[in-house]
Parts: C-alpha cells; sequence; structure tokens
C-alpha cells in the first residue's frame, strides 16, 4: 500500500469516511491509477473548457 500523504492523514484525523476530487484540465501521470486506488479518494470529477473532437 502507498504511503499516505499528510492530507490523508488530516482527514482520517478529522473522521473523514470518503474524499471526493474535483479536477479541472487533470492532466494524471502514468502511475495516478493506482496512486488513486491507493487513498482516501471515492470519486474523481474531472472537467474541461477546452473542446475535444476526438
Amino acid at each position: 500500500m502507498a504511503k499516505q500523504s499528510v492530507k490523508q492523514q488530516g482527514f482520517k484525523k478529522h473522521s473523514a469516511l470518503l474524499v471526493n476530487a474535483f479536477i479541472t484540465h487533470a492532466v494524471l501521470s502514468v502511475n495516478s491509477k493506482g496512486q488513486v486506488e491507493n487513498s482516501l479518494i471515492y470519486n474523481i470529477f474531472v472537467t474541461d473548457t477546452i473542446q475535444n473532437f476526438i
């Protein structure tokens, strides 16, 4: 299991049951999936103001 960040420890200290992340213009690294899976993050909401034509 990945080492918990100071922020995650703070969330636990204040009895957070889960954490939702809201990200604008998300640029995620190759290993970000594993980091998220080993964190308190329950949901990730991503939005972008740039239209994709894919």
